[in-house]
């Protein structure tokens, strides 16, 4: 044996064995999406979806590939400031379509819709809010409607007793994407589509969180004075600056964020906008890259549509200082107790 073919023949080793595990993972991703295809029916974004991620995964393969060979790896691509049909999709498993009815004896007019982020373990505080600061929509009845939103809990238990809540109240969205914090753009969207597709009659849309004061009465009292126009409002920032510490919980690295600051952005703890803003929102998502921060990536849609955001006095991200008559006064409070809830909605002031 010469010393050339010594060296020669595990090198080819190497490289046929990377060729078939790249062409049988592309078979098998490829598989999928037709699957996929025929389970859901042809849809073009969703297809160009599987497509891009056909496409994505080899890159990635190519790359784990020519390192564990000793070969130079293609360098990752920064996010870029748009796309075409790049936003992940997600499916219905429970999509309660009547919540914004309004044949007899429903309200006919639908003023306020609320968004409400949640999680699968926090029973007690969404029972809390059905009797505080959500009883005013009357069982989704009144001019306000609300609903809890989700996505998949890794227990199935979970997943199956959010479907029976959902069942037994009325109130209760889900999806099939993975209910985590980095997916929490995805569920804003989300919340966004389901307004647009089943309550376009809402005259307003409000997004929070299940951890939250909302003084729903002077909500409802102050929404229409604020004249609410092509804009975003609440407790708004004019600009802000990417975390880039790996141990902040909002770390956003230079690939995943490459600009040195935020176009500004409503906190996610409870902003107001109006139904058209919320349709214009959901039409020009598909073509915004994926950014985890959910009101960072609204407030870039927000930018892309040449809309504003407006910072109004009373909406607080972090806690007031609990006192029952001063939360009459504001119309969010951030981090509030159930004892709390409870006193400041009962409170006569």
């Amino acid at each position: 044996m010469t010393s050339k073919s010594w060296i020669f023949k595990p090198f080819l080793s190497v490289i046929l064995t990377s060729l078939l595990v790249t062409v049988g993972l592309n078979f098998l991703f490829a598989k999928q999406v037709f699957v996929n295809m025929l389970r859901k029916g042809f849809n073009r974004p969703s297809f160009v979806q599987n497509a891009t991620h056909l496409v994505n995964s080899n890159s990635i393969l190519s790359n784990t590939l020519n390192n564990a060979n000793g070969l130079e790896a293609k360098s990752p691509t920064a996010r870029p400031n748009q796309c075409t049909s790049c936003f992940p999709q997600s499916s219905y498993i429970f999509s309660n379509v009547d919540v914004c009815s309004t044949e007899h004896p429903r309200s006919s007019n639908v003023k306020l819709l609320m968004l409400i982020f949640t999680t699968h373990t926090n029973t007690m505080q969404r029972n809390v809010l059905r009797k505080t600061w959500t009883s005013i929509a009357k069982n989704n009845t009144s001019e306000v409607r609300y609903v809890f939103l989700f996505g998949k809990h890794d227990d199935p238990n979970w997943n199956d007793k959010i479907v029976e809540e959902a069942k037994q109240y009325g109130d209760i969205i889900i999806k099939d994407f993975k209910d985590t914090y980095r997916n929490l753009t995805l569920k804003t969207i989300s919340g966004f589509q389901w307004a647009v597709g089943f309550c376009p009659n809402a005259r307003y849309i409000m997004k929070t969180d299940e951890d939250m004061w909302v003084n729903t009465p002077k909500l409802l009292q102050d929404i229409d004075s604020w004249n609410i126009s092509k804009e975003v409002i609440g407790h708004c920032y004019s600009t802000g600056a990417p975390h880039r510490d790996k141990k902040s919980k909002w770390y956003a690295s230079p690939l995943e964020y490459p600009e040195k600051q935020y176009p500004g952005f409503c906190s996610g703890t409870g902003y107001v906008t109006t139904m058209s803003v919320a349709q214009a929102i959901v039409g020009v998502s598909p073509h915004i890259p994926y950014f985890y921060l959910e009101d960072v990536y609204v407030a870039i849609c927000i930018r892309k549509l040449g809309y504003q955001l407006r910072n109004v006095k009373g909406f607080d991200n972090n806690k007031v200082p609990f006192n029952p008559c001063e939360y009459q006064r504001i119309i969010t409070s951030h981090g509030v107790a159930i004892s709390e809830l409870k006193a400041a909605w009962s409170a006569n002031c």
